[in-house]
């Protein structure tokens, strides 16, 4: 279905319209519930796997360090840096209170986490993430360039967007005394934007930029043109279809990865980065452990 034809196709209501109206468009105005316990949920999975599928071993610091390193690390700090604002997810209420809440079940209910972690659950899970981190980072690109309306910030935004993610959890994790892990094994130097969701979102993020710029005629880059917030409202569908994209690409690359190459994907980083002859992070099984480590722990 093309973008042009989307609305058409979600005016019978339903299901299919509910999530297109009363969630995707709804988000650009808004945080709607079904993107914020998908997206918290996954960030405190993400938190416990990077220990091993242990308890983080500080609340005091875990807590925080959930929300802005495994969590929203690329909306904090894209807001920081390319805003220069406080971050909005500090001052949502509604955030505190689903993230402390799956921070509270996924550290201390193993059976829970290990379900979550199930390989074909966990594709889905990351799509839902994928979802929300989509939407959220074509908002933020308009954001950028209204405030800097410039083709320069736009691009750089989407590189510190898909950036940072790695550069803060690397850091993090060497704190707690693992080893640093290759670039290449965390995105794949490759130009095959299929093959990585955090590749693919860079991707959909320019593109997006590109085609607020010159696919309309709002001339957001221009002082007599329309900024591209107020750009961005009047091409919502387009705004939608990238965001489904995001959620389709990534349940059919999970499977095929899965079926074909039985390697799980992540959706920011440590996916299908993997460097040749090198093995891929084994999938938890119902006589293992409940994880095998991301990074390896040091022997």
């Amino acid at each position: 279905m093309s973008a042009a034809g989307l609305d058409e196709g979600m005016a019978s209501g339903g299901p299919l319209g509910w999530l297109h109206y009363n969630v995707i468009l709804a988000s650009r105005n808004g945080y709607p519930l079904p993107l914020m316990i998908g997206f918290t949920l996954y960030g405190n999975i993400m938190l416990r796997r990077e220990s091993q599928g242990k308890r983080y071993p500080s609340w005091m610091l875990g807590w925080p360090v959930g929300l802005i390193v495994y969590t929203y690390p690329a909306s904090v700090f894209a807001e920081l840096m390319m805003q220069g604002i406080t971050p909005r997810v500090f001052g949502n209420d509604r955030v505190l209170f689903f993230y402390t809440f799956w921070h509270f079940v996924i550290q201390r209910f193993d059976k829970f986490y290990e379900a979550c972690c199930h390989k074909y659950v966990f594709i889905f899970l990351t799509a839902w993430w994928l979802a929300d981190a989509t939407r959220y980072a074509l908002l933020t690109m308009e954001r950028c360039v209204t405030q800097t309306p410039t083709l320069g910030k736009g691009i750089w935004t989407a590189f510190f967007w898909c950036g940072i993610v790695m550069i803060v959890r690397v850091m993090e994790l060497t704190l707690r005394g693992f080893p640093a892990r290759r670039l290449e094994d965390m995105v794949p130097n490759t130009p095959n934007v299929l093959k990585s969701p955090l590749l693919t979102m860079w991707t959909t993020m320019v593109l997006y930029l590109l085609y607020l710029a010159y696919g309309t005629d709002c001339d957001i880059f221009s002082k007599d043109g329309i900024n591209a917030i107020e750009c961005g409202n009047q091409n919502e569908t387009v705004y939608a279809f990238a965001t489904y994209m995001a959620s389709i690409i990534h349940i059919a690359r999970g499977f095929y990865m899965l079926n074909v190459g039985g390697k799980e994907v992540f959706g920011d980083m440590l996916c299908l980065g993997c460097a040749p002859g090198r093995q891929s992070h084994p999938l938890p099984g119902p006589s293992s452990d409940l994880e095998q480590p991301l990074l390896q722990k040091k022997k």
